[in-house]
């Protein structure tokens, strides 16, 4: 015996239809859900491969270690007095700490690195003058305390000059500064008293261009001594 169908209704197909469309928004949907969250893992995934490859490399690179130089500070600089006068220099301000004391032209100190530094920084001006003469090529350097090689008072060029023997010797005394050059004028005024024989065309320049008169400051020390010997024989 045959078994009739029923065919379905329009309304039926239509909402059958509809909720097929339904089914696969919904599935598209979810699937867009599912890409987006993949996408996020995905980039999150690499943020996390980039952070662990730069902690990688934090710890292959190797510490950079500072080892202090003890040797060096405990090193000695050779100092000399090139003033004809005694200077005393500190390691502190105002005479205060180690105290160091030349107390003739030409007088050698050997002074601990670390020591002059401290001096450098408390006597800035006395050291800046070349008046002690820092025989350390690399250290004057280093402190930038020469920044004309050209021009460095050392005690050997100071035992020449203050005989005025050489042209450029007056062009020296121009450059120095005011502590050394009132000390090398005296020096070359004392000389002068004791009969060295100088050119008067560079004794003209000192007092032109300096301002020092040799001759007036020889006289000044003869008439000085003088009055010295009298006072010893009154």
């Amino acid at each position: 015996m045959a078994t009739n169908t029923k065919a379905p209704t329009k309304a039926e197909i239509e909402n059958e239809l509809k909720n097929v469309k339904n089914s696969l928004k919904k599935n598209e949907e979810a699937l867009k859900e599912k890409e987006d969250v993949l996408q996020e893992t995905q980039s999150a995934l690499k943020d996390a491969m980039e952070l662990i490859q730069q902690l990688k490399e934090q710890v292959n690179q190797q510490p950079q270690i500072v080892v202090q130089n003890d040797n060096k500070a405990m090193s000695k600089i050779k100092c000399i007095n090139i003033a004809h006068n005694p200077v005393n220099i500190a390691t502190m301000p105002n005479g205060q700490g180690r105290v160091f004391t030349f107390r003739e032209y030409g007088q050698v100190q050997y002074i601990r690195y670390d020591e002059l530094l401290d001096i450098i920084s408390a006597y800035p001006n006395t050291m800046e003058s070349g008046i002690i003469y820092i025989a350390d090529r690399d250290f004057c350097k280093e402190q930038g305390l020469y920044m004309d090689d050209d021009v460095i008072y050392t005690k050997e060029v100071m035992d020449k000059l203050v005989y005025l023997r050489e042209d450029v010797d007056v062009d020296m005394l121009c450059n120095m500064s005011k502590p050394l050059l009132e000390s090398t004028v005296r020096e070359i005024a004392e000389l002068y008293n004791k009969g060295e024989e100088m050119e008067a065309n560079k004794l003209e320049r000192i007092k032109k261009e300096l301002g020092f008169d040799i001759v007036k400051l020889a006289d000044d020390i003869k008439v000085l001594s003088v009055e010295d010997i009298e006072e010893l024989n009154s």
